[in-house]
């Protein structure tokens, strides 16, 4: 993948991910599990990004790096968050599925991006 659109894409996904909540407080709050799968897509993004910091800063704190077991599983679970976010956004509400994939799939990416040795 060309660097350019990788930027593009982690750097677009949290206005993806605003729109989405956004779109999500505007809607009727009813109680339905369509609704509920929304939240989950919409909150594993951030979620994921909660436990990025808290690996930087273990990290950094006992010298890691990111061949180290502990770190190697946080950036494993860091990585499925967001998909399995995803995988339960697609059930949530049709017209947030545009702002949960862009964030997901850029959560991912930002992973990546800053993890790799």
């Amino acid at each position: 993948m060309d660097w350019i659109v990788f930027n593009v894409i982690v750097f677009a996904s949290p206005i993806a991910l605003l729109w989405g909540w956004v779109r999500y407080l505007r809607l009727r709050q009813e109680s339905d599990w369509r609704l509920r799968a929304s939240v989950v897509g919409l909150t594993a993004p951030l979620v994921s990004v909660c436990l990025w910091a808290v690996m930087l800063v273990i990290a950094r704190a006992n010298e890691w790096h990111t061949t180290n077991f502990v770190v190697h599983r946080l950036i494993t679970v860091g990585v499925w968050i967001p998909l399995v976010g995803m995988l339960v956004g697609f059930v949530g509400r049709p017209r947030l599925i545009l702002a949960i994939v862009p964030a997901s799939v850029g959560t991912v990416l930002f992973w990546f991006g800053t993890t790799l040795p």
